[in-house]
């Protein structure tokens, strides 16, 4: 969507922050100094923090029309990306290195 004058002030800041270095852009804090808008919720900073066994490692990038994703270490060493909703809604909980590991209950013949 357009406003009188350019582009949605949303749309701007998004354009403005995937313009800079990836350095400079990948902080929750670089977010904050630019969200001015008001149109978006600030991303809650999830680094640090253990979902299953899932670890935050920091490194939030957007997932067009899905919210952020993060940087994500499991326990058993490997390291994926995760949507910040899957993890904040115990959908994600390890890499899927424990897929299989779980017995189905139900009828077994």
């Amino acid at each position: 969507m357009t406003r009188a004058g350019g582009l949605d002030p949303g749309v701007r800041m998004l354009a403005e922050w995937l313009r800079e270095p990836a350095s400079e852009r990948r902080s929750v804090q670089r977010i904050r100094e630019l969200d001015g808008f008001g149109g978006f919720s600030i991303p809650e900073d999830l680094t640090g923090e253990k979902f299953g066994m899932l670890t935050v490692l920091g490194d939030p990038e957007p997932d067009p029309g899905h919210g952020l994703t993060w940087l994500c270490e499991c326990d058993c060493g490997q390291q994926r990306r995760v949507r910040q909703w899957n993890l904040t809604a115990g959908k994600s909980t390890s890499c899927g290195c424990q897929r299989g590991k779980h017995k189905r209950k139900g009828k077994q013949s």
